[in-house]
């Protein structure tokens, strides 16, 4: 369902939103007072679209690490499903299974070649398919993080605006409820789509962790680094939009707070109506933006607890059962 969501969403739906979007967030930075704030905020999506790609190679990598832990590409595996007995570890093991197939089976290298390309085939459509997956789901949080960051900027671009007075408060009053109509959307489907995937990756980060603890090797192998790259790739795909969205409900409380401010500014805006300074006072503590995750409004204290939650979890857990820790 998430799949089939996200791809109507990002094919349909929200090319003409985000292009529209990016086009008034850029113009709202590109004034004098606020020139700073465009380079700083290209260099932070190149970062965001950076990692994004990072983490998809990660993954390609992890996939491909799990393969060779469960000898899903070793040739011997084929001698297995042959002869389910035998061990194929074994070298004169291996040698009289090669003869009990030529004796039993006459046309064995055929059979054998056949199992093979079958299963180097079913190996090959498995990876394909685990990475439009996680291409999907990198693709999700990766425009979740963006947008977020794009609107975070265009907040900090009305507050900076209207402390030095580049325009005037009617304006203001209107960007900010253009504010109010991104959020709105922000909110949306999208919101919700971000909030199943994270559902998706809690799910798969419990199931590494359950398969990563029922490992019992006397040494560090390939299971525990395919089981500690997935918990890990996993976890950071569920603290990253957390992150995000306590970010921007902190730029929404701020713009909260912008009427005081302003009123705390009696040379600033001294030309200004005293009914203009109290409507726009009155307009601004009215507002309550925020980010929403799975229709709660997300807040600073929620990414510290959820950090806070996982330290104190991995520091008191007990890994005794596994020998070289």
């Amino acid at each position: 369902i998430v799949y089939v969501w996200g791809a109507y969403l990002f094919l349909y739906l929200q090319p003409e939103y985000l292009s529209s979007l990016i086009e008034r967030v850029f113009l709202s930075c590109s004034g004098a007072s606020t020139s700073g704030y465009l380079k700083t905020l290209i260099r932070k999506l190149q970062a965001i679209l950076l990692c994004g790609c990072i983490w998809l190679l990660l993954t390609v990598a992890t996939s491909i690490m799990r393969m060779f832990s469960l000898r899903l590409l070793d040739p011997l595996t084929t001698i297995s499903t042959l002869l389910p007995n035998t061990n194929t570890y074994d070298t004169a093991a291996h040698q009289n299974a090669l003869t009990t197939i030529s004796t039993l089976l006459p046309n064995a290298n055929i059979t054998r070649f056949i199992h093979d390309v079958g299963r180097y085939f079913l190996v090959s459509s498995s990876l394909f398919g685990f990475f439009a997956f996680d291409a999907l789901y990198a693709t999700v949080v990766v425009n979740y993080v963006s947008q977020s960051e794009l609107i975070i900027y265009f907040l900090r671009s009305i507050m900076v605006k209207t402390r030095v007075k580049s325009q005037q408060l009617n304006e203001v009053i209107k960007d900010i409820f253009h504010a109010s109509d991104i959020l709105q959307v922000f909110n949306g489907q999208l919101s919700y789509i971000v909030s199943l995937s994270m559902f998706i990756f809690i799910s798969d980060a419990v199931s590494s962790f359950v398969n990563l603890n029922s490992l019992r090797d006397n040494k560090f192998s390939l299971g525990y680094a395919v089981g500690i790259c997935n918990i890990s790739q996993w976890l950071f795909l569920v603290i990253s939009p957390i992150i995000q969205a306590a970010r921007l409900t902190k730029e929404c409380q701020k713009l909260r707070l912008l009427g005081l401010e302003v009123s705390a500014r009696p040379f600033t805006y001294k030309d200004t109506p005293q009914e203009t300074l109290d409507s726009f006072l009155q307009y601004t503590t009215s507002t309550k933006y925020g980010a929403k995750l799975a229709g709660v409004v997300i807040h600073s204290k929620y990414p510290a607890v959820l950090l806070f939650g996982l330290g104190l979890f991995f520091t008191f857990y007990p890994f005794s059962h596994i020998p070289w820790l």
